[in-house]
């Protein structure tokens, strides 16, 4: 039989054609954008956030295997966890009214990765990638805020699932995950799980071996054993380590080592030298002048703290550190007036232990004097907030309805 060319060349050309067609009708109803995406995206631009969020969860019923449906999901959680966290810290007495947006966002990026690694975002819409990543630190700091309360098991989960964003770009994240080792091994350490507590600090270790909480943690561990001998031996390690920008929490923790040993004036020295190398830094002097405090040199403390003050205002972590330095000297007064109660025959007993009830009530009135600054400038941290309410309790103040709300959201909800 002779084959006409042209007819078969037609024929041939037909079926390209219709196998172009094919797969370019395949691949649009496999990556069609469900309608509804371009609709919640106009919502989310226009700042209606809320009404985004309806939109949203009614575009997601019969579009869970569409990716881009999952990354706008993943851009309106996002967006609503930013307004309501920003109401939040303009008006403490908010409530958000979706309390896991970021965890409902973080979970949307990641499946519309899952489904579609290359999906294309819309035009000014985060990328999974970037998603992910924006959402792991405020994660983390769920977990820390958590880890303050106690909750150890909770502040895991959360470290952990900000920790699995990070390895989206590990390279470029290796400090950023080492801190949240450290962090998960707090926790463990916490929870008396000494196995967990090595593994975590190993695997912080091996990323960045030059971190001093790596070193500072290794440290409270012995000094929990006291273990004086490896106490100092860690602190020579982190010494070597640790680059000179970065040694001032090493240096702390020998100040700390000085006065658990004893060696008051050893501490005092060093904190003297350390605080005219970096006096003009906020973190290092609220740092040193914390192991001040537990070393009872409240007054080299009081000294340091004022100067930094001075210059940073509105530093919370320096103010709530002042507040420290008074609270715990009035406890050793009232510490001694007990002792003096308990084991003196003295004559003057009881003038000495009115003195010191007097100086006490002094100390902690400038206490809860630093404390209500230190709330003013941050009214979400849980230990501030506690012991403010306890010290408005002592003197039998009124408790302001947004400190107790605040203390009933850190501590009631966890009993």
């Amino acid at each position: 039989m002779k084959v006409n060319k042209k007819t078969a060349k037609f024929t041939i050309m037909k079926k390209s054609l219709f196998l172009a067609l094919f797969m370019l009708v395949s691949a649009t109803f496999t990556f069609a954008q469900p309608s509804c995406v371009q609709d919640i995206w106009q919502t989310l631009n226009n700042e209606q956030y809320i009404k985004a969020q309806k939109l949203m969860e009614s575009c997601m019923v019969g579009n869970e295997g569409s990716a881009i449906t999952w990354l706008v999901k993943g851009n309106v959680y996002l967006k609503l966890y930013d307004y309501e966290n920003t109401r939040a810290t303009e008006n403490p007495s908010y409530k958000p009214r979706f309390p896991l947006a970021l965890e409902t966002a973080n979970e949307a990026f990641f499946k519309a990765m899952e489904i579609n690694p290359n999906v294309k975002p819309l035009s000014g819409m985060v990328s999974p990638t970037d998603g992910q990543l924006l959402c792991a630190y405020p994660i983390q700091e769920m977990g820390n805020a958590e880890k303050e309360k106690g909750n150890w098991d909770k502040a895991i989960e959360y470290i952990e699932k900000a920790i699995k964003s990070y390895k989206i770009d590990a390279k470029r994240n290796s400090l950023y995950i080492a801190y949240a080792y450290i962090d998960i091994a707090t926790c463990y350490q916490k929870k008396g799980d000494d196995a967990k507590y090595l593994e975590y600090m190993r695997n912080s270790a091996e990323l960045r071996p030059n971190i001093p909480e790596l070193y500072t943690s290794l440290y409270d561990i012995y000094k929990a054993k006291n273990d004086t001998v490896n106490c100092l031996s860690i602190l020579k390690l982190g010494e070597k380590a640790v680059p000179d920008s970065l040694a001032a929490d090493i240096q702390g923790a020998y100040l700390d080592y000085y006065a658990f040993i004893g060696e008051q004036e050893k501490m005092q020295t060093m904190a003297n030298e350390i605080l005219a190398k970096y006096g003009n830094n906020a973190a290092v002097v609220s740092s040193i002048s914390t192991q001040l405090i537990n070393g009872r040199a409240y007054e080299t403390a009081k000294a340091a703290l004022n100067n930094a003050i001075a210059t940073n205002p509105n530093n919370f972590d320096l103010t709530q550190t002042m507040a420290d330095c008074y609270y715990f000297e009035a406890i050793d007064k009232q510490n001694e007036g007990t002792d003096i109660q308990k084991n003196s025959k003295d004559a003057d007993k009881w003038d000495r232990i009115n003195a010191l009830k007097q100086q006490s009530d002094a100390l902690f009135t400038e206490a809860h004097t630093w404390l209500e600054k230190a709330y003013q400038i941050n009214n979400n941290d849980p230990r501030n907030v506690k012991m403010l309410r306890q010290l408005k309790l002592r003197f039998r103040m009124e408790v302001p309805a947004d400190l107790q709300e605040k203390y009933d959201s850190f501590y009631k909800e966890n009993k």
